[in-house]
Formats: C-alpha cells, structure tokens, sequence
C-alpha cells in the first residue's frame, strides 16, 4: 500500500508559491524530500481558495498557460521546475458529462499501472476516487510487452479529502476507479529526466499479471523496430545496443526488435541474449531457443 501520511494536525494555509520556494530551495527533490514536505502540500491543500482563483484566470486566457501541459486535460500544470512540477488531476464520477462523453479509459480508470516517478498527493476537493493497490518487486522484472510480473495485492484506498499519500516508484501499481461525486487532488512530482527516460512504466493487464505494454518517455524501443525496418545498415547499431547497453530493458528490446525483424536470424539472435548478463534475460531467452526448437521439430 502507497504510504499514507498522517497530516490532521496540520491546518494552516500556503499558497503555491509557498510551495514552490519550499522545494524549489531543495538541492534534490527525490522520495525523502518528498515525505519531509508533505505538510506543505497539505497546506496548500487546506486553501480552498487558491485553485479557483487560477483556474478562474487560466479560462480568461483560454488556457494560454498550459502550452508546456504534457499531460491530458484531466491535469491542469500548476508549476513546473527543473526537479519537480505540481499539477491537479481532476476525478469525474461515472455520471458526470465528461466521463460519459469520454469513456473510462480517458481517465484511466480500470487501467492498472505502476508509474516511474515518486509523487506525493493530497485529495483537494470531492469524496475522492478510490484505488486498488498492489505491489510488486522491480528487481524481478526486466520491462518488456508481455512479462509476466509477480504482484500481491494490498488493499484500496479512497483519496479522500485531506488524505495524503507517498506513491512508490516501480513499486505501487493501483488501478483507479471513479469517485462518487467530482473529485480534485494535488501532485507534487518528482521530476528526473534520465530517471524518467530509463525506469519502463508499467501498463498492466486487467488481470494484474502481466506487463501489456511499456509506457515512458524514452521511444527507444519503437526507435529500435524502426530502424531495422528501415535499413539493414541498422542492424549493426542495434546489435551494439544488445550487448553494450548498460540498462537490460533496452538491451531485452534491441534484442526483441532484432529477432522479430528477420525469423531466419531469431534463433541466432536468442542465442546471444541466452549468454547475456542479466539472469532475467538468459532466462526468457532459453525458453524462447525451447520454444523455436519446438516449432522447427514439427
């Protein structure tokens, strides 16, 4: 279960600002940071007043402000620095126009995923929308469409106003179901661009066992089919990338990307990979060598 942070004591106000300058005089925003300063999300939070007042003005210049917005329109980008941003995610319940003009999904709910970023969130407004929780070990997976990974189920939790948690890099994994009534919660996250781009997003399965596929900044493994569709003088880079690249999912995709590029080398290619480094990837690898013998024997 994503820690829960006990903040009831905790009733003064902040402004955005205020906590802006708390984490922006931080020298590293990161899930210790995060836990330290969860009173100030909390006190933001407890101003009522502040997201009104923005979002109010943000519809006056129709929405010029969310320009840098990388997300969807359920989240408005309050602040964005260099190691962290702050947005709000807005809850619409099954009965609300845009959950019924947009279907669940837009939201993601009932679409269960870890994420690969710390972040800290407070429920602002509504009743909350409530979340299964489940857990798992990162060290057992390797990042790749199809994986199946090992998870335990910890319970749900309902966001409710007030109720701040701590979700877990590569470690929570919750799928959303819609509030009661609209809800509102605030984001503090942490924001590390090479983390960002080497930690693989998880998009679970409904049934939570398997990986269905990977999500992140990083495009290198669409890059990697790309390639060697286009060219064969790709192949030799790929080829580098499956044996020298110090991260084991990009090394598993390269060599994915090459066997599926040309079946009369696959056999070759997983033979390779059968000798690789991480023990995760020799393993798949030589049921995937069985799994070609197999085929090849009928």
């Amino acid at each position: 279960m994503p820690f829960e942070i006990n903040l009831e004591n905790v009733t003064q106000q902040a402004s955005l600002s205020d906590v802006v300058d708390y984490f922006s005089s931080c020298s590293n925003v990161d899930r210790d940071t995060l836990t330290n300063g969860a009173h100030v999300l909390k006190s933001l939070a407890n101003n009522e007043r502040f997201l009104s007042e923005i979002i109010t003005q943000e519809v006056k210049l129709l929405c010029k402000n969310q320009i840098n917005n990388p997300y969807s329109g359920q989240s408005y980008l309050l602040h964005r620095g260099e190691k962290f941003f702050i947005r709000a995610a807005f809850w619409p319940c099954v009965k609300n126009n845009l959950f019924i003009n947009n279907g669940a999904e837009t939201f993601f709910y009932d679409v269960p995923h870890d994420h690969n970023f710390d972040f800290l969130t407070v429920g602002y407004s509504g009743p909350g929308y409530a979340s299964d929780f489940y857990e798992y070990d990162a060290d057992s997976r390797i990042g790749f469409n199809g994986e199946h990974i090992n998870t335990k189920y910890v319970g749900r939790h309902i966001l409710e106003k007030g109720k701040i948690i701590l979700y877990r890099k590569s470690f929570d994994i919750h799928s959303q179901l819609a509030p009661e009534d609209f809800s509102i919660s605030l984001n503090i996250i942490t924001d590390n661009h090479r983390e960002l781009l080497e930690t693989p997003q998880l998009m679970m399965n409904r049934e939570i066992t398997e990986c269905e596929y990977i999500s992140n900044r990083s495009s290198i493994i669409h890059l990697c089919n790309m390639a060697l569709a286009l060219g064969a003088e790709s192949t030799e880079i790929i080829e580098e990338i499956s044996q020298k690249h110090r991260l084991e999912w990009v090394r598993f995709s390269a060599y994915d990307a090459l066997a599926g590029s040309d079946t009369n080398i696959a056999e070759k290619v997983w033979e390779k990979a059968s000798r690789d480094s991480s023990s995760k990837i020799r393993e798949i690898a030589r049921k995937t060598l069985n799994c070609i013998s197999g085929d090849l024997g009928k």
